[in-house]
């Protein structure tokens, strides 16, 4: 940072200017991030008065009803100065009027005044070429850390070369960027907007000019800037997503969709582009598309919790019950219980199924259970106890029979196996019958997969096979099928899973053969380990990290994963031993070199076992887990972000915020940490820092209820009215009625006076 900005202007001015607390920064004039603001009188050229920086800020003339681009808006930057500070003597410039300093340092003023202006006068040219040289070293060292986040070293290094070249683009350009990783967005768009006035065909300075102007809430210049980015390149990507989500924040929501098909066009692969299609068919009424398009992402493996709630709501609305009823089952299975979204996936359940009960199944007592089956789908489920309608959702069975088309394959009984722990499935063509292990339907999300895996594993049904007295059978049940199914379920944990594969289940056998050949070999067993981990065997995979341990009671990558599977378990007790020994284990050379090759630090088992002791609620156990952790590695965004976590529980807000702005710097699209930061700073009545904070986390994709009420609150205690009705008036059009924010919100609008 310079120490002193010097603008050359009448002392009158600046006087008079001091007085009224506003300076305006001439607009020939760059302005240098400073300490002081001093002024060089245009008449004398001598500077006799500065002033303290207390804030700066930009002022536009942004009027909508010009026909001109956002380009060619005015715009000035004002300093808000403290107090009028008078020099003993005046510092003489005249000798040096062809090379006037932009800035001074207090030495320049303290020193000696002679040998200063002296230095000035005899300031040595750079040739264009060496401009050109040292410039583009500047810039391609200063990129390298920015993309390290190291935004110090990258901002020092930019503001250096614009020492050198005050008339290249690309300068102002970086310091803008660097001004959006600090949050100082004011000053960004000052940037952006000379890196424009000198290069004007530059897409990405308006790409990024837009981006500020999004995260102040300033929609229309935002959308304005992306505009005149997609005239100089019509396949612009960034231009085009951030065109469209930001005309669906306008409700312009058949000329967002036009844009995203563009974007799409340009890349099919930006699942972000699906996720805004679907958002922008679904505010059109057409509900199938925005189905298609939230179910593609999930197809891509993108299993978030939101899609599935846009899923579930799109369903509903479209009078696809039963879908519905699928995704709040998923819902279910990925939230505790206690969690909101368990609570409000829990209450449309109860719902949905009074909806569909004429469509489901008929039992009044387990006995009931197989014979039902076997005259609605000509499956048979033989071993049905009461134990294990604990287990199964029967409801959910019958529905994913249906879903999956199940009775069109040669399955003439699905048999529950109660010992076997693994998540196998068997298929004996002779009795055409199916075995599913206890892992596979222990919870409906594992039952689902288990069950579309089924159509791998049996073969279609001849048209030969069918009975000839299928509707007679249809029709004899008709009657029944008006009661629902009263059996008992119990509420499961999220356990993420996935099937595998022709792929892994060759790697599995592999693995496996592995293992017998070379029993007392470590990594065949960690090695089979990891696959059945991947694939939900987790029990399994425990007993091979746990062989691969003891085989060598040093390896602490088996200790580490072994402990991860006690997680997944919810072994909490066991996953600390396991953590704690892959901490104390010391690695001989052989060993090192595979950590090496592997790219295993220590810090893994410190941040895993941190995790449990949240889990556990050990909270100051925690903090001093991760604490240890992130000296040996201090590049993880997410143990940062688990430690702020901590310190918000523990109240200890300012070393909350420094870890959470740790977090932030080494991954800047963190959307939780921008929330979780914005809310603390709320808390702590820095209401300009949580604006900017909640803005970032409510301009990522499905941004949550949470974020924009207390946005909405920051609003109001920023005398912000209207903007705080939008936050408001944002949750009632997103959430469900449900959510915790959504009856706050409505309050707020009241007392505001805007009657729902």
């Amino acid at each position: 940072m310079k120490e002193i900005f010097v603008i050359k202007t009448s002392e009158e001015d600046f006087i008079k200017q001091c007085l009224n607390k506003i300076i305006s920064v001439p607009i020939d004039t760059i302005y240098r991030a400073s300490l002081y603001v001093a002024c060089i009188d245009s008449q004398t050229l001598k500077l006799q008065h500065l002033a303290k920086i207390a804030a700066v800020k930009l002022n536009e003339d942004n009027n909508t009803d010009s026909k001109e681009n956002i380009s060619t808006y005015s715009y000035c930057l004002y300093i808000r100065p403290s107090k009028l500070i008078k020099l003993a003597e005046p510092i003489d410039f005249s000798a040096c009027a062809d090379n006037m300093p932009q800035y001074l340092n207090f030495e320049d003023i303290l020193g000696s005044v002679n040998d200063n202006l002296e230095a000035l006068k005899n300031k040595k040219k750079l040739s264009k070429k060496e401009v050109s040289l040292i410039v583009a070293r500047y810039l391609e060292q200063g990129i390298n850390f920015s993309v390290s986040q190291k935004l110090e070293d990258a901002y020092n290094l930019f503001d250096r070369a614009l020492d050198i070249d005050k008339n290249n683009y690309l300068i102002y350009f970086y310091l803008g960027n660097i001004y959006v990783d600090r949050a100082i967005l004011e000053l960004a768009i000052y940037y952006y907007r000379k890196s424009i006035e000198i290069n004007p065909r530059f897409h990405h300075a308006f790409n990024y000019l837009g981006l500020a102007y999004m995260y102040l809430n300033k929609i229309h210049n935002a959308v304005e800037c992306w505009e005149q980015a997609l005239n100089l390149n019509s396949k612009d990507e960034f231009a085009l997503t951030n065109l469209g989500k930001a005309l669906i924040q306008q409700k312009k929501y058949p000329k967002a969709l036009e844009i995203l098909n563009m974007a799409k066009e340009v890349n099919s692969t930006n699942l972000f582009v699906y996720n805004l299609i679907g958002v922008a068919n679904a505010n059109l009424g057409r509900l199938d598309d925005a189905i298609e398009s939230w179910a593609k992402i999930i197809e891509a493996g993108q299993d978030d919790e939101y899609l599935h709630l846009n899923l579930a709501r799109a369903y509903f609305e479209s009078q696809r019950y039963r879908e519905a009823l699928e995704e709040y089952e998923i819902l279910l299975d990925m939230f505790p219980a206690g969690h909101d979204l368990h609570k409000l996936a829990e209450q449309n359940i109860e719902v949905l199924r009074e909806k569909v009960s004429e469509k489901t199944v008929v039992i009044n007592s387990i006995k009931d259970i197989s014979p039902y089956f076997i005259q609605k789908f000509g499956i048979a489920l033989p071993n049905i106890d009461d134990d294990l309608s604990k287990k199964i959702n029967f409801n959910k069975l019958a529905d994913y029979i249906m879903m999956f088309d199940l009775s069109s394959y040669k399955i003439k009984s699905i048999i529950f196996d109660k010992d076997k722990e693994d998540d196998s499935l068997t298929y004996d063509e002779a009795a055409q019958s199916i075995t599913v292990g206890r892992e596979a339907y222990k919870t409906t999300i594992k039952l689902r997969k288990s069950l579309k895996k089924i159509k791998t594993l049996a073969p279609l049904k001849d048209k030969n096979d069918e009975p000839v007295n299928k509707g007679e059978e249809e029709a004899k049940t008709k009657d029944k099928e008006k009661e629902q199914i009263k059996i008992r379920q119990i509420q499961t944990q999220n356990e993420s899973s996935r099937i595998s594969s022709e792929e892994i289940q060759n790697a599995l056998e592999q693995a496996q053969a592995l293992v017998s050949m070379e029993p007392n070999n470590e990594w065949a067993h960690y090695s089979l380990g990891s696959i059945l981990a991947q694939i939900g065997s987790f029990k399994d995979a425990a007993a091979e990290f746990s062989i691969a341990s003891t085989i060598n009671p040093n390896n602490a990558i088996a200790w580490y994963a072994l402990g991860l599977c006690h997680v997944r378990m919810n072994q909490h007790d066991e996953a600390v031993q396991a953590l704690q020994q892959a901490i104390i284990s010391v690695p001989d050379s052989r060993l090192t070199s595979v950590y090496e090759e592997w790219n295993y630090k220590d810090s893994l088992a410190y941040f895993g076992l941190g995790d449990v002791y949240i889990r556990k609620g050990m909270f100051d156990e925690a903090i001093k887990i991760f604490k240890k952790g992130l000296l040996i590695d201090a590049t993880s965004a997410l143990a940062h972000f688990q430690l702020g976590t901590c310190y918000e529980v523990k109240e200890q807000f300012d070393e909350a915020i420094e870890s959470l702005l740790n977090s932030l710097s080494l991954n800047p699209n963190f959307s939780y940490a921008y929330s979780k930061l914005g809310i603390i700073y709320f808390r702590k009545e820095l209401y300009n820092e949580a604006q900017v904070m909640l803005l970032k986390a409510v301009g990522y994709e499905n941004p949550d209820s949470e974020s924009y009420y207390f946005l909405g609150e920051v609003y109001l205690k920023l005398a912000k009215p209207e903007d705080a009705k939008y936050c408001f008036t944002n949750i009632l059009q997103t959430a469900t009625k449900d959510d915790m924010y959504y009856e706050k919100a409505a309050k707020k609008l009241e007392e505001l006076g805007n009657k729902k």
